[in-house]
């Protein structure tokens, strides 16, 4: 196994049915979606940080408005954020099950 868990590929042996070529085939590729899966968990994780800093930062900003117009002045806005944050936390759980499924998905397939 890797340092992340994930099962490295059997070694290619002549008593497989597959033939020597198809086998090193098959373990180039399963190297590439392991580098891209990697690539695309990195990328998806820088993602979420920023995100959680735009929430940081429209969190401050609607206490500064609320500072200055009052609460009732921005119900509205305060409204609209009550409902972003609930799609927001829906689509948090829907990827981060997505996520957990496609790792285990991966770890399958390695493991064949």
């Amino acid at each position: 196994m890797d340092s992340k868990g994930i099962k490295k590929p059997a070694k290619c042996s002549k008593s497989t049915s597959l033939s020597q070529r198809e086998c090193e085939n098959l373990q180039v590729m399963a190297v590439r979606l392991r580098t891209e899966w990697s690539k695309l968990k990195a990328e998806m994780e820088n993602l979420l940080k920023k995100c959680e800093r735009v929430k940081d930062e429209n969190k401050s900003i609607m206490e500064a408005l609320t500072k200055i117009y009052g609460r009732d002045a921005i119900s509205d806005l305060i409204a609209m954020e009550s409902d972003a944050e609930t799609e927001s936390d829906d689509e948090e759980t829907t990827l981060s099950e997505q996520n957990q499924t496609a790792d285990s998905r991966m770890l399958l397939e390695v493991r064949r």
